[in-house]
């Protein structure tokens, strides 16, 4: 947690300059202390991976971050991103069964070909023009 001055702190001054102006200055040091630790405390977000590098670059004026982060997800998930996910997953798993199913079509037909085997004569899809060899 950060020991600076919350009425000095850049991060709590951006928070607070975003606020109506009535509200800002109705604040009270207290209060001023509870959001500054709100957002400055790192003991809620440990992560397996934290990476946190800053760039800067010769003649570029400002410098640069690169946050990594990663670990386990420890937030509540609500109702709808729950629901969301499992249509995604369904979704997912549509579409690879689908891919297979033709693929598996494909090779049928192919080796149908392969073989000589004419269902339906003087007809063809011309896929197996594409894979014949000679």
């Amino acid at each position: 947690m950060s020991t600076q001055n919350p009425a000095t702190d850049p991060v709590v001054m951006r928070f607070v300059n975003a606020m109506p102006e009535q509200i800002a200055n109705s604040l009270t040091l207290e209060q001023l202390v509870g959001i500054q630790h709100a957002l400055t405390r790192r003991d809620a977000n440990k992560h397996t991976v934290d990476v946190r590098l800053t760039l800067k670059l010769p003649f570029v004026p400002s410098s640069f971050y690169l946050v990594l982060l990663g670990g386990k997800n420890r937030r509540q998930i609500s109702e709808r991103e729950r629901w969301f996910a499992g249509l995604l997953l369904l979704l997912l798993i549509t579409g690879v069964i689908t891919f297979v199913i033709f693929v598996g079509i494909i090779a049928l037909y192919l080796l149908k070909s392969a073989l000589g085997i004419d269902l339906f004569p003087d007809s063809s899809t011309g896929i197996w023009d594409w894979f014949n060899p000679s």
